[in-house]
């Protein structure tokens, strides 16, 4: 099982795997990812990303601006909850949409601290399309 710092965060694999779901923490000022099994399978990877930025080469391009002015958003911001949608491209080339949620902890001065997160495959949920013609209904 990959690395989680949260114990008590960490998703049993089997339920990611029938959920559709993974987990993952992000320490922001450090640029450190972790990723649960549940998470590398949906983005059809065997290892975590290697910070921020190799998350966002992950996320569809179309998607990508909007996603990195939302996380910028959230992470200037005040919140301590975020939710959004995008689509990401595996390594075979083909597209999936996410949902991703989570929580922001942040220390007395509001810097963050770690990012809990979820995301959730809605691929079959955004219908019937062929996967490389999906959309994003926020983008």
């Amino acid at each position: 099982m990959a690395e989680m710092s949260s114990a008590a965060f960490q998703a049993e694999p089997a339920f990611e795997t029938a959920s559709g779901t993974g987990t993952y923490e992000w320490f922001p000022r450090e640029d450190r990812l972790i990723w649960s099994p549940g998470l590398l399978r949906i983005y059809g990877l065997t290892q975590t990303p290697h910070g921020e930025g190799g998350f966002s080469h992950l996320v569809h391009p179309e998607d990508r601006p909007r996603v990195e002015a939302e996380t910028a958003g959230y992470l200037g911001g005040d919140a301590d909850v975020y939710s959004h949608r995008f689509r990401i491209v595996l390594p075979d080339g083909s597209v999936r949409s996410v949902l991703d949620r989570g929580v922001i902890k942040r220390n007395l001065r509001g810097q963050v601290q770690v990012i809990l997160g979820m995301n959730i495959d809605i691929t079959e949920l955004t219908g019937s399309r062929p996967r490389s013609h999906l959309i994003d209904e926020r983008a």
